[in-house]
């Protein structure tokens, strides 16, 4: 969604109108570092066995 709001320049629909993906820019990188962090254990714990 991020690359499609900054293709499209969404902007928000309050007073405003900041564009969206200034926001959802911090959510993706907080998801990829979630994502590594869930990855990174399931593979500590799969050679601990």
């Amino acid at each position: 969604m991020l690359i499609i709001s900054y293709k499209f320049q969404e902007r928000s629909e309050g007073a405003d109108e900041i564009l969206i993906w200034i926001p959802q820019s911090s959510v993706a990188i907080g998801s990829t570092i979630f994502f590594i962090s869930v990855f990174h254990q399931l593979i500590l714990t799969i050679k601990k066995r």
